[in-house]
């Protein structure tokens, strides 16, 4: 799969997910390994899209809001600015002794408190990685052994809620309340004391939201070593023992549904409804193998991730979508397979965090992490069911051999192709054809909407299942749109993943011709919903690579006539993509040059004339000098053909005329040496 993050800013020790329509990613890093007792620091980062270097993804530091409600931004000050003006007077403030460091800012239009501003010693910003630790951001630290704490983050109340167990020590019985918006830190004690038949905990182990979104389920040690459940509420802060013990080792495989949270062992999965004070067996769903759930991309289902028993060459387990789970549905588990994977650091123990997240509301795709900041995606058309998989014919005679199908190809000249019967008969297509209509009992079928060689390329996919590496662009599509017609499902999807990686690519798609792309992008639109994916593909590649096709006529001629819905699609896209400055639109358009070059705009009394425009610096290299009688005819349209202006001005534009004529009738005469035209003050 495609790791759309690196290079990390420490130990990734959790993740966790905002709701919907939030969709916020927060993470928690510390530093790197470490084997000894030492105050560990940790940082509170989020996720942002449109990462640097050409990444998809980056990690951040968390911009605080305004009171307007809008985020932050994080300002560069220099000597000349006015002194700092920070509001949040915390105790590590740095604005008094160094007003001019940089701060955050609100940049909104017309906002009430844009003066006021946050320092960075307040909230520490994306340029200070060095700030001290501190109890009232989200730099915070205690002292313990890193590497052997648990971590876990729950959020609930619309706040960030941190569980650190410490194995070796007992000093850090607190969970921190991490506040996205103020980007604050909050300390709350764990109950220590068992008065009035209040637990005691100690490690804190696993903890998730429960659906209600308030309440925060976590397992904890007590002091004699013993397991314990509680209940956190986020509203009230106080804690409530759990009245059933855990069902098993959760190891923090958790992930929420509408209506219920889903919690999976090694063995089995449990849920807990919005009404329910238990955690409750789902009977129908047996998962032999160590896996991570994932929210689906329809409400009630779940997508799980798990190895399949296959490793790389480097022996490490590969991971990727196994089950898709519908819960109350009734087809409970479904296989499903992907063609990617994630490999884990050993084939014994794999680095990935338990934790994999759905980003995006639409179909979009997961993320999955490791302890080292990485962070992969997964598509969602990466993932298959069955019978979008290739699978070898099986080859049964004992009933005796069903014989042959024979293809005819009226062009050119009456070709024939022959395949086997139970090669066929895997096909919905084929297997109905053959079986009810005439052609099952002359076991001859006419071809007539693919060419040969499509046809060909289509019968070597069902035997072998596997396509030619040397393919182009328009034979993949040709391939593509035959899958379509004869709803052969794995070969769609081969034909389609092979278009989508050559587009995703960026030297075949500056190779590839014009009508090639065009061609792509009429297939697409031609597939429907299974095309859609390869429709944004293309689009992407043509506005990234080959931005000039937009005009190119041969380009929009070819698209025009075979796929006007793909040319709307490549428009919208555009216009939702660029930046419309109106003011340049209108100065271009007031200068003659809003279009093509060939089409700029040139008066006819100039060509007439036969002189060539004089060329100056600036913007008279595209467009050419203004002529001086310009302003002459703009007068002679705005004053009266009666009044005295009106008839200056039309007498100078008859004299011009005629003198125009006299030029163009009277024999060349060489021209005399340009005049520079007059200033603005003499004219």
């Amino acid at each position: 799969a495609p790791r759309v993050v690196s290079g990390a800013r420490g130990r990734l020790r959790a993740v966790a997910q905002t709701p919907s329509p939030g969709d916020r990613i927060f993470g928690l890093f510390t530093e790197a390994t470490l084997e000894y007792q030492y105050p560990v620091s940790c940082r509170v980062c989020e996720l942002h899209a449109h990462g640097e270097g050409g990444q998809m993804y980056t990690w951040g530091s968390v911009s605080p809001k305004c009171y307007c409600g809008k985020a932050m931004d994080w300002i560069v000050r220099g000597p000349n600015q006015p002194p700092l003006l920070c509001y949040r007077r915390s105790p590590t403030c740095v604005a008094d002794r160094m007003w001019q460091s940089h701060a955050w800012r609100c940049t909104c239009t017309a906002c009430a408190h844009a003066y006021q501003e946050i320092c960075r010693g307040c909230v520490p910003g994306p340029l200070c990685e060095d700030e001290p630790c501190s109890p009232d951001n989200q730099h915070f630290g205690f002292e313990a052994t890193a590497d052997k704490c648990t971590y876990s983050l729950a959020v609930a109340g619309g706040k960030l809620w941190i569980f650190v167990g410490d194995c070796c020590l007992h000093d850090n019985e607190v969970v921190w309340m991490f506040d996205p918006d103020a980007v604050s830190i909050d300390r709350i004690s764990l109950p220590t004391q068992n008065e009035d038949g209040m637990m005691t905990c100690r490690r804190v182990i696993n903890a998730c939201t429960m659906p209600d979104g308030r309440r925060i389920y976590f397992e904890a040690y007590s002091e004699l070593n013993a397991p314990v459940s509680g209940v956190l509420d986020s509203a009230t802060r106080t804690f409530e023992p759990w009245p059933q013990p855990s069902p098993g080792s959760f190891r923090g495989r958790f992930a929420s549904v509408v209506t219920a949270t889903v919690g999976m062992t090694n063995e089995r999965l449990y849920t807990i409804s919005r009404n329910a004070a238990s955690w409750e067996l789902d009977s129908d769903v047996q998962i032999g193998d160590p896996c991570m759930p994932a929210r689906g991309p329809a409400e009630g289902t779940l997508v799980v991730f798990g190895s399949d028993g296959k490793h790389d060459t480097s022996g490490a387990a590969l991971v990727r979508p196994r089950y898709l789970l519908e819960i109350g549905g009734q087809v409970p588990v479904r296989p499903v397979s992907s063609p990617v994977a994630i490999a884990s650091v050993a084939s014994g123990g794999c680095s990935l965090l338990p934790q994999v997240l759905r980003y995006g509301s639409g179909a979009m795709g997961f993320l999955l992490f490791n302890l080292e900041g990485d962070v992969f995606r997964f598509r969602d058309e990466d993932i298959l069911l069955p019978e979008q998989v290739w699978q070898p014919p099986q080859w049964d005679l004992c009933g005796g051999d069903p014989g042959m199908v024979t293809f005819c190809f009226t062009e050119p000249q009456e070709t024939e192709r022959k395949a086997h019967i139970y090669v066929l008969r895997r096909y919905e297509y084929f297997r109905r054809l053959l079986d009810g209509w005439s052609e099952g009992q002359t076991r001859t079928v006419l071809i007539e909407d693919v060419d040969v060689s499509t046809f060909e390329l289509l019968l070597g996919y069902l035997y072998s299942g596997s396509l030619d590496s040397k393919l182009s662009m328009p034979d993949l599509a040709a391939l593509l749109s035959a899958a379509n017609r004869y709803l052969i499902a794995d070969l769609a999807v081969a034909a389609l993943r092979r278009l989508q990686r050559a587009l995703r690519a960026s030297c075949p798609v500056r190779a590839a011709s014009g009508e090639a792309l065009a061609r792509v992008l009429s297939t697409a639109e031609a597939v429907g919903g299974e095309g859609a994916a390869l429709l944004q593909d293309a689009i992407e590649a043509v506005l990234v690579h080959r931005a000039e096709l937009l005009e190119d006529e041969a380009f929009l001629s070819q698209l025009t006539r075979n796929s006007p819905a793909a040319l709307r699609a490549l428009l919208a896209a555009f216009r939702a993509c660029a930046t419309l400055d109106r003011a340049a639109v209108r100065w271009r358009r007031e200068c003659g040059a809003l279009g093509p070059p060939s089409h700029s705009v040139q008066p006819q009394w100039l060509a007439l004339s036969g002189t060539r425009r004089p060329r100056q610096a600036g913007l008279d290299e595209e467009v050419g000098h203004v002529p001086q009688i310009l302003p002459v005819v703009r007068l002679a349209h705005r004053g009266s053909s009666n009044g005295p202006e009106g008839a200056a001005a039309s007498a100078i534009v008859s004299s011009s005329g005629a003198a125009m004529a006299a030029q163009v009738s009277a024999p060349a005469a060489p021209s005399p040496p340009p005049v520079p035209p007059p200033s603005m003050l003499t004219r």
